[in-house]
């Protein structure tokens, strides 16, 4: 009786171990899902103001009319 309780034990100790790894880990992944979504936000951002910008600026490259 004592090794079967001894076992069960030794198997809880591993899946809370176990727990904890995969919680820390999606904590993990959170954060950087999060910070990946701020920089892809920023990015947006950004890009919607050149494109503002730009919307009445001539093209860099567009040859002249005499070519």
């Amino acid at each position: 009786m004592n090794d079967a309780i001894e076992a069960l034990q030794s198997k809880l100790a591993l899946q809370d171990e176990s727990l904890q790894a995969l919680s820390d880990e999606l904590y993990r992944q959170q954060r950087e899902i999060d910070a990946l979504k701020r920089r892809l936000d920023a990015a947006i951002s950004q890009l919607r103001n050149q494109s503002a910008d730009s919307q009445g600026a001539a093209p860099v490259d567009e040859r002249p009319p005499h070519y």
